[in-house]
């Protein structure tokens, strides 16, 4: 396993970890043995809640466990710029994903510690004479019970809701590039094809198809905070909407979605990291065509006879 995909694995079970304790701390703590005092002014409702929370970081360290999993490292390969400020970058990424993985061994540590801490605490006042389970334990119990019954349709649902919040940009293939219709979302842009951004492949050194997750460990982990190339993003935005050039020439908008897909598109003079909305396969099979066809030797003609 890479480093990379090591770091966002651990920040999964990291959240999964700090979910089961808070679940664990919510059932425990209206039981008398509970070690410490709950305020009696705690709203009855909030019981109700309690649970929901630590499911709700269950289901998210779940999610996100499943797509760490997934990650392939040898897509995330990422050589900086020649000049001073991307090699800083990317110096300060390779730092920080170490830095990462210390800092997630050290939470992944406190809620094992903090669990272990409690049992002894429970098991210590039941052992002298605390009551035991009661009705609001009981209570808390069936709202796990209910979650876990509607857990599935709950799920999807949430995948249609979060899908239409951040849905990735449609493109489509041509001959000899791929067009974003109206990739900056131009109020009014969808039917002026002004605003929409052609790419040639004669423009591109190369195409990757990565996942929304592989996308944002490659901005962080790869890229770094790379203060050229954002400056250059900004000003190029400008130029773009003042129609002083036909496109910018570094572009990215990433998005976690449940099976997404980013496209990362890289020139000379190029860069973007877009998550997009299709199967970016078409896209990836047409410019290694286009690329074989381009890199291949035309035939040596006939030597002509000496009359």
């Amino acid at each position: 396993m890479g480093s990379i995909r090591r770091v966002e694995v651990l920040r999964a079970m990291v959240l999964i970890a700090w979910g089961g304790l808070l679940l664990f701390v919510a059932l425990t703590l209206p039981l008398d043995a509970f070690p410490g005092e709950v305020n009696p002014d705690f709203p009855g409702w909030a019981w109700l809640i309690a649970p929901l929370l630590g499911l709700f970081m269950l289901e998210g360290g779940r999610y996100t466990l499943r797509l760490a999993r997934e990650i392939r490292e040898d897509r995330l390969s990422h050589q900086p710029g020649p000049d001073a400020i991307a090699q800083a970058a990317n110096a300060a990424a390779y730092v920080e994903r170490w830095t990462t993985l210390f800092k997630g061994l050290v939470f992944l540590a406190l809620p094992f510690l903090m669990l272990a801490g409690l049992l002894v605490g429970l098991a210590y006042n039941w052992t002298n004479g605390q009551p035991g389970l009661n009705r609001i334990f009981y209570t808390e119990l069936a709202v796990v019970l209910v979650y876990l019954i509607l857990r599935i349709p709950f799920l999807m649902l949430l995948k249609k809701v979060t899908g239409g919040i951040a849905p990735g940009r449609p493109f489509r293939v041509e001959a000899d590039g791929l067009v974003f219709p109206n990739l900056m979302r131009v109020m009014g842009g969808s039917k002026n094809p002004r605003w929409d951004v052609r790419i040639g492949f004669d423009d591109l050194e190369e195409i990757r198809d990565l996942s929304d997750m592989e996308a944002g460990a490659f901005l962080q982990y790869q890229i770094g905070p790379n203060l050229t190339l954002g400056a250059a993003a900004a000003v190029d935005q400008y130029r773009y909407f003042n129609k002083q050039i036909p496109r910018p020439r570094f572009y990215a908008v990433n998005a976690l979605r449940p099976n997404g897909r980013t496209l990362l598109l890289r020139g000379p003079d190029l860069f973007y990291l877009i998550a997009v909305d299709g199967d970016p396969r078409e896209l990836a099979a047409a410019f290694e065509k286009h690329r074989s066809e381009k890199l291949r030797i035309p035939p040596i003609p006939p030597i002509p006879k000496v009359v």
